[in-house]
């Protein structure tokens, strides 16, 4: 998918938009146990996608920000956090709810919080996937560090 279909925004209707929390995880870096708190914190319809990015890294949490898109307000996102290659990956996938919807691109905007990080770098890999749409996997990548002080 181009730069320029997804920049084109459209009125974007709540229709049947559905919202799951998530939480995920995943063993790195030892025994500790990396938790997500995922949430889709609204829906923009003039607003172009924007590429996540990370708004706080502490040794408590780091946050993250972005918008993900998708043919239409009737999707549901849901979010899955794992370790791939010694970096973090953080899988959004947005799936389709059904039924009739108006034929809009819409932007929906997340936030993720992953918590249990040792301290150190880390690669985080936010892929956007969407299954039987014809639209390819979006993958960005962040450098994030956790700096010491507890989980």
């Amino acid at each position: 998918m181009n730069t320029q279909s997804l920049a084109s925004a459209a009125v974007v209707m709540a229709i049947g938009v559905s919202t799951l929390p998530c939480s995920s995880s995943a063993s790195l870096r030892g025994s500790q146990e990396p938790m997500l708190d995922f949430e889709v914190t609204g829906s923009s319809q003039t607003a172009a996608p924007t590429e996540p990015t990370i708004q706080s890294a502490t040794a408590a949490a780091v946050e993250i920000a972005g918008t993900i898109s998708t043919p239409n307000p009737c999707y549901e996102i849901s979010a899955e956090l794992t370790e791939e290659d010694g970096a973090l990956e953080l899988t959004l996938t947005a799936r389709s709810t059904g039924g009739i919807c108006p034929q809009v691109i819409a932007n929906f905007d997340y936030r993720a919080r992953i918590t249990g990080l040792a301290a150190g770098d880390y690669e985080l890999v936010t892929v956007y996937r969407y299954p039987e749409t014809g639209w390819e996997e979006q993958r960005h990548s962040l450098q994030v560090q956790v700096p010491e002080g507890g989980r």
